[in-house]
Order: structure tokens, then C-alpha cells, then sequence
């Protein structure tokens, strides 16, 4: 039996009839079927910018939120390792740049002829620890100058300009150690390991009557001194210590006072010499203006013929000078000497007559309490007669303004007279 089909016709366009011209024989081309919505509902386009976007923002993240550290151009470490090889190396140019500007304090000493001519500096360093935190890091060493190591602590921070560019660490300023001395008035240099500076840029009280110098030292042995100054003076030289460490204080040094020279030891010991044989030609029992007297008796009692008498010095005092200003100098006896008293004949040590036999004799002990100085010209005087106290005054030279000596007097109006 034979099947049957039904005939498959083309399908045709209906007409709408929404116009007179529509053509109800033509058919519309066939159209192509809409892609489906990609899932969550945006396009391809849109989710790669989407991720483009995203990658963006997570290389800002990263620019931003991890540590800038990671990308510097040098290390804590290394920054405090060149330092303290420069400080090894004696570079005082490298090290005066990273040192704290003390503001009361010079740091014109702070020179590499200076540093290299020390002794005493550091030889050698270790570095003990490095401690990196936020915003900061600290370098602790040892510093060896061969004969004791000390630790000491330098501090960094880091700088940058931006967060994209990197980083550096810089040194705080580092602080060194400072020295107080005393100077005579009139000085106009000083000398360091032989190597001269200008007191003027080492001054701290330039009005003073006792000028002071304060100056900044890095680790090292300095002899500073003054310039010679005539023949009575010699200048004294005084040793600053600053051990291996870095780090502020300031230590008082001492003074920079003329000792006297051997010439001037010479000349003041043949000038109480002089006194002596002076006050022992008296027959007074209380010579005046000399270091030795009968004790217990007046100065009117002195002037009576019953109370003269003879001095013999039996034996002399020791005598020295010690630094008391500029230009002067205080003598005194390291070692008594002794005088011995004998009342002339006929006299007892009442005044009253006696026998040869009513003579006594009394020992008195020498001891000189005296004043060594400069004079306006330039001479050494010593000046025992001290018991009324005395005052001094500088004498400059009125063109140069260089202290040229001492005057001593009791009378202020006079403290100008110094001809």
C-alpha cells in the first residue's frame, strides 16, 4: 500500500496592508538569529575593559600599599659604613657634613689637617646591629682607636620624593664631642697639633675679661697651645682627650695661661733672692714689705730703738710660680725657709735691759706669698707686698691694641696710666 505525503509548500509573506505600495509578493530577507546573552549579562567588550581596569588598580595597589623600602638606592647599613670609613680615613670634608651644627659651639677645628694630625683615632669599626622600622633605622658600632673600643649609635631616616621614586636613607646629624677653654685675654690664635686657627672663630664670650673658646673634636689626642709671647713666658700646652665614641657632651679643658719660662723662673727667684737680702739688712723686728716678721708686735713698737735687732736668713725658701691670669703669675714657697732674730746687746725680748747673757734669739719661718708680672715695658717684676691686697690693669699698645703688660695699683684712677 502505497504512503502517502502532503505536499511541503514555500511559505509566503502575509500583506499586512498598512500601505497602499506594499508588494505582497516580496519577502523579506531572511534574518540571521540573535546571539545569545553572554552570562551575568555584559557583553565581551565590556569585561575586557573591565579586567584592563582592574589591572590598573592593582598595580597602583601594589605601588602604593607595599613597603616603599623595597626599592632604595642604598641601605642603612652601607650609609653608616661610609661614614665611619671616612672617619677611619681621617675625611673631615665628608664627616663635617653629616656633623650637628652646635649652637654654642665651633666647629671650625673640624678640619681633615687637623683630624689626620691626631692621635689616638678610630683605627677601626664593627657594625653590631641594624634595627629597620617605620620610618627609622639604627646602626649601632664599635669604634677601636687601639687602646679601648667604646659602642656608639647613628640614626637614619629615609627620604624620597615620591612614592615612585626610590629611596634613600640620609644620616641624622651626628653629635661630637666639645671642649671648654680658658684663653688669655689678648690671644689671637691658638695652636692645634701645631696647626694654627684663629681664635675668633673658635670664640664663645668674646666680651669676656676671660675669653673661652668652645670647640667641636671628633674621636682623637689633640695638644692645643697658644704662640709664644716674649721671653718670660712659656706657653702652656694642655691635651684634650675625645674617646671613640660619638655622641654630645662638653668637658672643661682647662686654661691656656702663660707658664713662666725658665728664664723667668730664673729671674723671679733672683728677685725674692733680692728681697730677702733687702729685708734681712733691716734691724727693724717687723721689716716692712718682707715675708717674715716678729710676731706680737706693732708697728709702732717696731720703730723703737730698744726693740731693733739683727736678721740672719739660715736658710732659704724654695720658691715657684703658678699660671694666675695673663701676665701674671702667683709665687709662692714650696719649702720654708728660716730666718733667725738677735736682739742688740743690752735688750731682751721684753725690750727691757739685760745682760749678755739675757740675749735671745728667735727662728721665724720664711714664706713667700709674692706676685710675678709683665710690666708695661715689657719687664718681669715681683711684687711681695701683699697685705693690703692690690689690683691690676691691662696696658694695650693704643695702635696695635696687643696687650703689652700689667700695671698693679691700689688706685683706680690710675688703672689708664699705663706709662
Amino acid at each position: 500500500m502505497g504512503t502517502s505525503r502532503r505536499d511541503r509548500r514555500q511559505g509566503q509573506a502575509i500583506p499586512l496592508g498598512w500601505g497602499e505600495d506594499s508588494d505582497p509578493s516580496a519577502a523579506p530577507a531572511p534574518s540571521r538569529p540573535a546571539p545569545p546573552a553572554p552570562r551575568g549579562g555584559l557583553r565581551p567588550r565590556a569585561r575586557r575593559m573591565l579586567g584592563v581596569g582592574a589591572a590598573l588598580l592593582l598595580v597602583v595597589a601594589l605601588a602604593v600599599g607595599l613597603p616603599r623600602l623595597l626599592s632604595t638606592t642604598s641601605t642603612p647599613e652601607r650609609v653608616a659604613q661610609d661614614f665611619l670609613q671616612a672617619l677611619v680615613a681621617g675625611d673631615a670634608d665628608q664627616l663635617r657634613e653629616h656633623v650637628v651644627a652646635a649652637p654654642d659651639a665651633s666647629g671650625a677645628a673640624l678640619t681633615t689637617q687637623i683630624l689626620q694630625s691626631a692621635t689616638d683615632r678610630i683605627q677601626s669599626f664593627e657594625i653590631d646591629e641594624v634595627e629597620v622600622g617605620a620610618g627609622t633605622a639604627t646602626v649601632t658600632a664599635t669604634l677601636d682607636n687601639g687602646e679601648e673600643a667604646l659602642e656608639t649609635t647613628l640614626t637614619l631616616t629615609p627620604e624620597s620624593g615620591s612614592a615612585f621614586t626610590p629611596v634613600t636613607w640620609v644620616l641624622e646629624p651626628v653629635e661630637v664631642p666639645e671642649f671648654l677653654v680658658s684663653l688669655p685675654l689678648g690671644a689671637e690664635d691658638i695652636v692645634i697639633n701645631g696647626i694654627p686657627i684663629p681664635v675668633e672663630d673658635l670664640l664663645v664670650q668674646p666680651d669676656s675679661i676671660s675669653p673661652q673658646i668652645a670647640m667641636q673634636l671628633l674621636p682623637g689626642t689633640y695638644e692645643i697651645t697658644v704662640p709664644e709671647s716674649g721671653p718670660w713666658q712659656r706657653p702652656k700646652q694642655v691635651t684634650l682627650e675625645a674617646p671613640p665614641v660619638l655622641g654630645t657632651w662638653r668637658k672643661p679643658a682647662g686654661n691656656l695661661w702663660y707658664d713662666l719660662s725658665e728664664a723667668g723662673h730664673e729671674e723671679v727667684r733672683d728677685q725674692v733672692a733680692d728681697v730677702l737680702e733687702r729685708c734681712t739688712a733691716s734691724t727693724s723686728p717687723v721689716p716692712e714689705g718682707c715675708p717674715f716678721a716678729l710676731p706680737d708686735v706693732s708697728a709702732d713698737e717696731a720703730d723703737e730703738p730698744s726693740r731693733q735687732g739683727t736678721w740672719v736668713l739660715l736658710e732659704e725658701p724654695v720658691v715657684d710660680a703658678r699660671s694666675g691670669d695673663a701676665f701674671m703669675w702667683y709665687v709662692m714657697s714650696t719649702s720654708s725657709g728660716i730666718a733667725e732674730f738677735t736682739p742688740h746687746e743690752g735688750q731682751g725680748q721684753d725690750g727691757e735691759p739685760s745682760g749678755e747673757a739675757g740675749r735671745e734669739k728667735q727662728r721665724i719661718p720664711v714664706d713667700v706669698d709674692a706676685i710675678a708680672y709683665v710690666d708695661p715695658g715689657g719687664e718681669l717684676a715681683v711684687e711681695t707686698d701683699l697685705e693690703s691686697g692690690f689690683s691690676y690693669a691691662f696696658c694695650m699698645d693704643a695702635e696695635t691694641g696687643e696687650i703689652t703688660g700689667l700695671m698693679l695699683t691700689t688706685d683706680v684712677e690710675t688703672w689708664n696710666n699705663c706709662s
